[in-house]
């Protein structure tokens, strides 16, 4: 239903998604791809984990999406990405869509993209967390895709930069007091992906403090996460055994079953603050491409069980 209601959305001449006024946001384009390409091959799979078929599974609807994914790669395919977001971004839709693509002769185009962008992010020199965290995210991507371990130190090196902005006693990084849910996502997805990938090349004990450190205060204590459900609503009785800290925050709010005019949804806001040797929550707003990265991001922790991390062949 999304993809049919993207599909109507106004388009330019290269038949790209853009506003009222013409103009193209082009790290959604790049995301755009990565959906695509990730739903037109969950509708193709005969099975899907934990299941011993896919009952999602619609070849039709899987060759109209990855069809679409096609022409959308043969427009980006001339795109230079202008940053070390955009660069990222980029590098983790082309894996994405080298992955699912039903182009054979597209998958090698799309891994030179990744590297041609994975040399750009290297000759990057960033200074704030979210850039760091940007690059960290791409490289690591770049290096799962070539296998060249240029991408894997310049990684490392890049984490380590990171690991030396973070102040562990009050769980924020030098330079940064203001966090949006998207500085958020990227942070914490790029510390995962160090987590999972990166090995010995960084200090992995670093690497959890500041994934649980991070994760406790601009999630957690900051308001970030606007409240969280009872456990026995959310959960079945099967998954209910876990501590209660597994579940919601010491004193995080707990919605009305009801909802309504006095529920507070438990989704996330929109930004936090370090301000005054305190977290504070600055716009409780709910923000819908924020909030579904950071989805993305988290549900990717547990990557035995949700692969966020494609493999090409």
């Amino acid at each position: 239903m999304q993809y049919m209601h993207a599909l109507k959305k106004p388009k330019n001449s290269d038949g790209l998604i853009a506003d009222s006024n013409g103009n193209v946001n082009w790290r959604g384009q790049w995301v755009m791809l990565e959906a695509l390409s990730d739903l037109g091959k969950t509708l193709l799979l005969l099975a899907v984990p934990h299941s011993v078929t896919n009952r999602y599974r619609d070849q039709k609807t899987s060759q109209m999406l990855l069809n679409s994914s096609n022409a959308l790669f043969a427009v980006l395919s001339n795109r230079i990405p202008v940053d070390t977001g955009e660069l990222s971004l980029a590098i983790q839709s082309l894996m994405w869509y080298a992955y699912a693509t039903n182009s054979k002769g597209n998958v090698g185009k799309a891994a030179a993209k990744i590297a041609e962008f994975g040399d750009k992010l290297i000759a990057k020199n960033n200074s704030s967390a979210t850039d760091n965290a940007y690059a960290v995210r791409g490289l690591i991507e770049a290096y799962r895709a070539t296998g060249n371990e240029k991408y894997l130190d310049k990684a490392a090196k890049t984490f380590e930069k990171l690991s030396t902005q973070y102040i562990a006693e009050d769980g924020y990084f030098k330079g940064r007091n203001a966090y949006t849910i998207n500085d958020v996502a990227v942070i914490l997805g790029a510390v995962n992906s160090v987590k999972l990938f990166a090995g010995d090349k960084v200090n992995q004990d670093r690497a959890e403090q500041i994934f649980k450190g991070f994760f406790e205060s601009a999630v957690n204590i900051s308001g970030l996460q606007l409240s969280a459900p009872p456990k026995g609503l959310a959960k079945g009785k099967f998954e209910q055994h876990h501590p209660d800290i597994f579940y919601a925050y010491p004193g995080m709010a707990i919605p009305p079953k009801a909802g309504g005019k006095y529920g507070v949804a438990p989704v996330f806001g929109s930004e936090i603050q370090w301000k005054n040797g305190a977290w504070e929550l600055t716009n409780a707003r709910f923000n819908s491409a924020g909030a579904m990265h950071a989805s993305n991001e988290f549900i990717w922790f547990h990557n035995d069980e949700v692969n966020g991390f494609p493999e090409i062949r």
